[in-house]
């Protein structure tokens, strides 16, 4: 680094994504290089493409070194990028605890949302950081916040997996039940995403099988349209109802088709569910995938 600035190498150039050596050397953590930067005068203030600060960068990176020098600057705590997302929604959702510490000691808000109404906390239960989530939860985060979708934290745990910080909510007396604005459980995001043992552990502290969202859409169809096997036959072993249709008539055929497994369908139709089922289109599930494709 220091050859190149003996040779007047422009330190404020950024590459395509209008990242500066001192934000790539905030991203990748590297202490000795960025407090040369910030020593030799480089702009500690410039932002990439997505308007991401240094301090964004070092959150990432889990530096606490650079967060303190930054802050001891007079950087603020609570400087937003493009999508008004924090360095502390950073550090939440890349697990980097002793930064996320650092952050919220020199005044961080837990409670302060980017433009998708997403809280670190929300952010920490999404990439299944219990660490974090417990620390933030220790320290008075809002468990029940809401994002814009409606979408609570146990809906990002069950994203993610979390078997955790599932169990964390539900002892603090969260509702296994909540649903987002399409009126969609935890239980349809584990569904879909294949997360047995979050599936299992929302199943049994209660979870309604049979409840289903705007689109008439229970976790069980939302596994077959996912193609998630272990997830479906988990759910018809325990007495989900197959037959259930969504507000198109589409059943859990149709919705395999959609998805293209072959293992659903067999187990559907090894059940008796007939091959010639019709949706409010007239469609047969043998047909879904091909009219799906075309869309």
């Amino acid at each position: 680094m220091k050859a190149f600035v003996e040779r007047s190498v422009p330190l404020n150039n950024a590459n395509e994504k209008a990242a500066s050596p001192l934000l790539l050397a905030a991203r990748c953590g590297k202490i000795e290089v960025f407090r040369y930067l910030t020593e030799i005068g480089v702009d500690i203030n410039i932002r990439d493409t997505n308007r991401d600060i240094a301090r964004h960068k070092a959150a990432i990176s889990g530096s606490v070194e650079i967060i303190k020098i930054l802050l001891d600057k007079g950087m603020s705590v609570d400087l937003t990028n493009a999508e008004d997302s924090r360095p502390l929604h950073f550090s939440a959702s890349k697990g980097n605890l002793e930064a996320t510490k650092a952050l919220v000691k020199r005044g961080a808000p837990l409670s302060n949302a980017n433009k998708d109404g997403e809280t670190p906390l929300l952010w920490a239960a999404n990439g299944g950081k219990i660490e974090i989530f417990r620390y933030l939860t220790e320290i008075g985060a809002d468990i029940n916040f809401l994002n814009a979708k409606g979408n609570t934290a146990l809906h990002h745990a069950a994203l993610s997996g979390s078997v955790k910080i599932i169990k964390i909510l539900l002892d603090k007396g969260m509702s296994v039940d909540l649903t987002n604005v399409e009126d969609s459980m935890p239980l349809h995001f584990s569904a879909s995403k294949g997360n047995l043992e979050a599936m299992k552990g929302l199943v049994e502290r209660g979870g309604p099988l049979s409840n289903a969202n705007k689109n008439g859409e229970t976790p069980l169809l939302w596994a077959a349209r996912s193609g998630k096997i272990e997830i479906f036959r988990y759910l018809t072993e325990i007495g989900t109802d197959i037959n259930i249709n969504d507000i198109k008539s589409n059943t859990a055929s149709h919705h395999a088709a959609i998805s293209g497994s072959v293992e659903i369908i067999k187990i559907l139709l090894d059940k008796g569910m007939s091959v010639d089922l019709t949706n409010t289109s007239n469609e047969r599930s043998c047909q879904k995938r091909c009219s799906f494709k075309q869309r």
